[in-house]
């Protein structure tokens, strides 16, 4: 038998001598190189499978593919008729997962910081509606006591000594002839101030009493003969703690840091007579005046008529209006809300004063007796 020289050789029979024609042989490893000595003289696996088939020549093993053993025991065999079609061995990479780049990372992380903006930037503004709606709330409440309290002439709430913390009345008189002379009183839980001096005697704001009595005080009061427009102006403004809210900021709470943080607020009064010269409904006082007319005529006596009507309503029908600003801030200073409440009471407004003090402008005090009525003079 003729030794292989070159991967194309030519196969003796062993039967006929004869030499076949030249068959294509294709010696393959499973290495990139040819083997070495060592490595061609080991056995060879056993393989049952058909893909693969050892070959011997002089001692050596080589392994032919099935297409070859089909040129080796078939002379004209098609490899389609003698073996199946072998499947073919692609090598690939180890096994990679799926992930995001760095640039959708990016993106994810632009598009996240951008919601957080928009949220942190709402944040403020929703709290501060909270907010709002609280103090609105909170005063809503204490509105409702006061307006009671001064259309009522209520004299037993002596609760509000825990919640006004002071009131400061600032008046002057206009008599039309020289410029008014303004003053201020002070009244305190402690103590009062006239002008800047001390009335340590006079303390209205002990009891509840005194606290209404001077919220009650109207705007204007008229003074002199019927004729004169002379009167006295009355400005009333009180410091509130809120008497609704958190519990732990109410009485018996004496703590000067908390009360100092609790909600308070400045309460203005304003109580004015219904129709004029000096009330909320100003009109010519000619249309009152029977003068104008004979005595004997219908327009005298429907002048004259009105006239006394009108004269009843001014002296027993006050528009009441109370307008709230707050925040109060420790320094003193008043935040931008505002809110107004405003109802109509009617009744004599009795002038009176405290046992054993003078009957003037810083020792007065008003309530309401709403089911008295007197007849204008």
């Amino acid at each position: 038998m003729k030794t292989f020289r070159s991967a194309e050789c030519g196969v003796r029979s062993a039967e006929s001598g004869m030499r076949t024609a030249p068959e294509v042989l294709r010696f393959t490893s499973h290495a990139l190189f040819p083997l070495t000595l060592r490595e061609r003289e080991k056995p060879a696996p056993r393989s049952d499978t058909p893909s693969a088939q050892s070959v011997h020549q002089r001692g050596r093993q080589f392994t032919l593919s099935p297409g070859e053993r089909v040129g080796v025991r078939g002379k004209f065999a098609s490899e389609s008729q003698t073996a199946p079609k072998p499947a073919l061995h692609i090598d690939k990479p180890p096994h990679s997962r799926s992930a995001f780049t760095m640039i959708e990372i990016a993106i994810c992380l632009a598009v996240i910081g951008f919601a957080l903006a928009a949220i942190v930037g709402v944040l403020p503004l929703g709290m501060n509606v909270q907010r709002e709606n609280r103090e609105e709330t909170v005063i809503g409440q204490d509105a409702s006591v006061f307006l009671d309290a001064i259309r009522h002439g209520e004299r037993g709430l002596d609760d509000l000594t825990n919640y006004v913390v002071a009131i400061t009345n600032s008046w002057a008189i206009y008599t039309g002839f020289k410029k008014p002379s303004f003053h201020t009183n002070i009244y305190t839980y402690t103590g009062s101030w006239f002008d800047g001096s001390s009335q340590p005697d006079y303390r209205p704001m002990t009891n509840g009493l005194g606290i209404v009595g001077l919220l009650s005080t109207p705007r204007f009061v008229p003074f002199g003969s019927t004729n004169s427009l002379f009167f006295r102006s009355n400005y009333i403004v009180a410091s509130v703690r809120s008497m609704s809210g958190d519990a732990s900021e109410k009485f018996p709470q004496n703590n000067p840091d908390v009360q100092a943080l609790a909600f308070s607020y400045r309460l203005i009064t304003e109580l004015a007579p219904y129709g004029a010269p000096y009330g909320t409904n100003y009109y010519d006082l000619s249309w009152i005046d029977p003068s104008r007319f004979p005595t004997n005529s219908v327009q005298y006596t429907n002048t004259l008529n009105y006239g006394n009507i009108v004269r009843v309503m001014r002296t027993n029908l006050y528009d009441l209006r109370l307008i709230f600003r707050y925040p109060q801030l420790p320094n003193g200073n008043v935040g931008s809300g505002r809110l107004v409440f405003r109802t109509s009471t009617s009744g004599h407004l009795l002038e009176t004063n405290l046992f054993g003090f003078p009957s003037d402008p810083p020792h007065l005090l008003y309530f309401f007796e709403p089911r008295n009525y007197v007849k204008a003079q």
